[in-house]
């Protein structure tokens, strides 16, 4: 796959850093997030493609899909469809295939092939019930509501939510384009760069207005584990539950956090205690004041005579 992907033009500025791309990937909900994925995916040079979703493209999908006015009316997935097919006619190996029909209604064949071929699945439907038992241990999810987001991989379906999640087939939350963009790269980023699928679950939850914080936050720990443990996250891929587990992060960090508490505490009290010093020695030299105020004896006055003869 990487030295096809080499050779091939589309893909020469991303032959060098070692992505994981997957040979099948399906994506089930065509529609804010899922569009994304799906173009994403293809994008970066993922072969085979399945677009599964019985819905058609709205005008109220148009301010945060990759949809243009001329797919409304159109079925998702062949707008997804076509919108892949425009940026890669020149490459051979891609296949991609739509069935219009919701994950529920989906011909068995089509699920078995899933089952058994490895598939990354993505799912990305406004309401998420059970994939299929075989495939659930792999699935991506993802959803928002407004600015929230969720990611999950390795969901066990009925354990935890994300955004979205409802008892009907298609629910109305507020959005806009920058949540489905986000958690659409945050997902295809998790694949593409995590390399081998985790099985162990995962869940992920940030807030678009957030995300710089977050960033910064980051950037902090970065350089704080770089001056500590000499370690450069940039050059070991990110950090990882195993990474902190194999680094006694967690232990190592509660006592650095533990000594920096007795630090600032004691330097809290060395500030009280200075303050209330000055506070008592500014009270004392005003008693010592009003003190020697009240025991000063005025000195008399006398008129001065003169003795000497007048001239």
């Amino acid at each position: 796959m990487d030295d096809e992907n080499e050779e091939n033009s589309y893909y020469s500025r991303q032959s060098r850093l070692s992505l994981y791309i997957p040979t099948h990937v399906a994506i089930v909900g065509c529609g804010g997030v899922g569009s994304w994925v799906a173009l994403f995916f293809g994008l970066i040079g993922v072969p085979r493609i399945s677009l599964i979703d019985k819905d058609v493209v709205d005008m109220h999908n148009l301010n945060r899909t990759p949809f243009t006015d001329m797919h409304v009316g159109q079925p998702k997935v062949e707008a997804v469809m076509e919108l892949i097919y425009e940026r890669r006619m020149e490459d051979p190996r891609l296949v991609i295939k739509a069935y219009e029909s919701w994950w529920e209604d989906l011909d068995e064949s089509v699920i078995n092939d899933l089952e058994c071929s490895g598939t990354t699945v993505v799912d990305c439907r406004d309401s998420t019930g059970l994939l299929s038992p075989l495939i659930c241990d792999d699935v991506v999810t993802g959803g928002y509501n407004g600015t929230s987001m969720t990611m999950q991989y390795g969901r066990s379906y009925g354990s935890q939510s994300v955004h979205g999640d409802d008892v009907v087939r298609y629910s109305i939350t507020p959005s806009f384009v920058i949540p489905p963009v986000f958690i659409a790269t945050m997902i295809v980023s998790r694949i593409v760069c995590g390399g081998v699928r985790e099985r162990a679950q995962r869940n992920a939850n940030i807030d678009v207005r957030d995300f710089y914080g977050m960033l910064t936050l980051y950037d902090d720990f970065r350089q704080h584990v770089a001056v500590n443990y000499g370690i450069d996250l940039r050059t070991t891929g990110g950090i990882n539950l195993d990474w902190l587990l194999n680094h006694n992060y967690g232990e190592r960090l509660e006592k650095e956090l533990a000594a920096e508490r007795r630090r600032i505490r004691n330097e809290v009290l060395d500030q009280v205690r200075a303050e209330v010093r000055n506070e008592i020695e500014a009270d004392v030299r005003e008693e010592l004041a009003a003190s020697r105020a009240e025991n000063i004896v005025p000195m008399p006055v006398f008129e001065a005579e003169y003795y000497g003869e007048e001239s």
